[in-house]
């Protein structure tokens, strides 16, 4: 005799809160789950009301570590990845200065370039829209390799002197951290004030085969990018 509905139900409920109370730093989709997305939507949203869950999207939910004061969010980047895709994200703006240790300023939210449509920012992130930089995802580049090429972009964030500035950056090419051969595959999709601040960054860096392969830019674009390396 097959079980009746009721206690099946019942018995499914259970279930999916036994897995997400046994889960700890995991995002949790309504898909992943095997019931009808109303059922899902009750259970999961009561989990949200006992504070077990949070909410951070329609569909898309955390369980982190509990704290003293409540549940740990995820951190900015691992969000990102949910809500934006896992490739060629990387910091930018003031947080990308501050991950390369050019300035000692932390933003109220976490700066994150995607190259796509930026989602809508969400609590302790912001993002920017980079949808034409498709070289960082055929590249595979890394967040930190992302986050070198959005300081090259804008490196006004910066609160050392161009020369210390510089050489930071230098060292952080030189430092195996990032890899200048995927840099310089990337670039062909990065604009023209970065590309030139790549290329004589690599150069100087010890790397004057792959300073070559970045896509030459207007000599004048490239004398006013390089202004600031002086």
């Amino acid at each position: 005799m097959s079980e009746p509905v009721g206690r099946r139900d019942r018995s499914r409920a259970l279930e999916i809160r036994r897995r997400v109370l046994d889960s700890r730093k995991h995002f949790w989709h309504s898909s992943d789950f095997d019931a009808p997305p109303s059922t899902i939507e009750h259970i999961l949203g009561a989990l949200v009301g006992e504070g077990e869950l949070i909410r951070v999207r329609k569909g898309l939910f955390w369980r982190g570590a509990m704290t003293l004061v409540g549940m740990s969010p995820p951190s900015p980047m691992e969000l990102a990845r949910q809500l934006a895709g896992p490739d060629g994200l990387g910091l930018t703006g003031l947080s990308a200065a501050n991950a390369l240790g050019v300035s000692t300023q932390v933003p109220r939210r976490t700066h994150i370039a995607v190259p796509a449509r930026a989602p809508a920012d969400y609590r302790q992130v912001e993002f920017r829209s980079r949808p034409a930089r498709t070289g960082r995802i055929a590249a595979r580049l890394t967040p930190r390799e992302v986050t070198l090429l959005e300081f090259l972009d804008d490196p006004s964030g910066s609160e050392l002197d161009a020369a210390s500035t510089w050489r930071r950056i230098r060292e952080e090419i030189a430092s195996g951290r990032v890899r200048p051969e995927r840099l310089a595959s990337a670039a062909r999709t990065e604009p023209a004030p970065t590309r030139a601040r790549l290329t004589a960054l690599l150069g100087q860096a010890g790397f004057p085969d792959q300073a070559k392969r970045v896509p030459p830019v207007d000599p004048r674009t490239a004398g006013r990018a390089l202004v600031s390396m002086a």
